[in-house]
């Protein structure tokens, strides 16, 4: 190990421990933030070994290099736990300790190099691992860990999200966003990390990839020390896709007059496309499809639009799927299906487009209000979260459409 890689070695460990230092006192240590301080712990460890190991040689450092130069076995499992609990702010479980079996591999692969004589101990710490069939081994452990927890983590973050806008009618995209970039960088990191044990002799690999993983573990760290909610997505502990009807359809309130499928939609004053809605014929063949005739769905669904005109449930922030249907006394799973097959939907679209209507029509009696208070007003959680449904729907920006309006009149 170079000298020059020998002192960014020091210098990511130290930054890495103390990460996990300021995570830990900080009182901000929830499920995710634990695994995360573990992370950063294990990857100090990882850094400092080989500094520690060349510098002082020995029959116990050496053990403790063996069991640090294999640490990088969990790190596939402590990023996917991360994911999984940064957005359900669940704790661990026992079954968790599985995915650490890779670890285990590897050091019990190589568990001789921890009893190596000084001779041995030498030519260790001068010419590296023996590359033998049981080297050989714990790199495909290594490596396969690291990219089989990057696919059930993008699938992770697809199933949620796709849960998210199915039943919560408030949620920022920004998360899985932010999600999916922190797994597609541990890609590149990781890709660069085997290019750089490929090519070990080129130097420059090996340090970028270290000082690379550094940077990004720590400014992870320090993203979940300034706000350790930031990727938790509301309500997320209740999204099941098996969900359970305790209602039958019958139990619809009696007060919602049935209706045909051509029962009033957002008003189209607004500019609001509808490239979302489905044709006649699609949605012909999604009833085909679907577990209730036709005429059920659009009886629901009939129901489900009397209410949200009637009620205006759209415009309390924490409407969800599973108040919706509480509110109707209808099942969770009618109440999806039938938005879904009629409107073409999911709920997050279907409720939000009623909530960008009602802040069109509130705009046009008064010009003058403030964006901000009518989107809150319309039901919105946040400004980012109303721009980015508000300029989907309509094809503009609210200011833009504000003045567009004002133009016409």
């Amino acid at each position: 190990m170079g000298v020059l890689l020998q002192y960014f070695h020091a210098i990511g460990a130290f930054n890495a421990l103390l990460m996990c230092l300021i995570l830990c006192v900080s009182g901000k240590l929830n499920p995710a933030g634990k695994v995360l301080a573990i992370w950063l712990f294990a990857w100090s460890v990882y850094a400092v070994s080989p500094l520690v190991f060349i510098n002082s040689p020995s029959s116990v450092l050496s053990a403790f290099h063996i069991i640090a130069l294999w640490l990088p076995a969990s790190f596939g499992a402590l990023m996917y736990l991360y994911l999984a609990l940064s957005i359900r702010s669940k704790g661990l479980s026992k079954r968790d300790i599985i995915k650490f079996v890779p670890l285990l591999v590897c050091l019990l692969l190589n568990a001789d190099y921890a009893f190596m004589s000084e001779v041995q101990l030498a030519d260790f710490r001068d010419n590296g691992v023996e590359f033998d069939i049981q080297h050989l081994i714990a790199m495909v452990f290594l490596y396969g860990q690291a990219f089989y927890y990057f696919s059930k983590s993008f699938g992770l973050i697809a199933r949620y999200k796709q849960q998210t806008e199915d039943e919560l009618s408030n949620f920022q995209p920004a998360v899985f966003q932010g999600l999916t970039v922190i797994i597609a960088v541990n890609v590149l990191l990781w890709l660069l990390e085997i290019l750089s044990a490929f090519y070990s002799g080129v130097y420059f690999l090996a340090l970028a990839s270290d000082i690379l993983f550094t940077l990004f573990l720590c400014f992870l760290g320090a993203l979940h020390w300034k706000e350790p909610h930031f990727f938790i997505v509301q309500n997320t502990q209740g999204l099941n896709t098996k969900t359970s009807d305790a209602h039958t359809v019958n139990n619809h309130p009696t007060s919602h007059h049935s209706k045909d499928r051509t029962s009033e939609k957002p008003d189209v004053n607004c500019s609001i496309n509808s490239e979302s809605d489905m044709s006649e014929a699609e949605e012909v063949a999604l009833e085909e499809q679907s577990e209730l005739p036709s005429s059920t769905i659009n009886e629901v669904f009939s129901a489900i639009d009397s209410y949200m005109q009637e009620q205006q449930p759209y415009l309390d922030s924490q409407l969800s799927l599973t108040s919706l249907s509480e509110q109707l006394g209808l099942g969770k799973h009618y109440v999806s299906e039938a938005i879904n097959t009629i409107s073409g939907q999911n709920f997050y679209q279907y409720v939000n487009a009623y909530r960008v209507n009602w802040f069109c029509k509130q705009l046009e009696e008064s010009p003058d209000a403030k964006l901000l208070d009518l989107a809150m007003d319309s039901g919105f959680s946040s400004k980012s979260a109303f721009n980015a449904v508000f300029k989907k729907i309509t094809g503009q920006t609210p200011t833009q459409f504000r003045s567009s309006m004002l133009l016409a009149v």
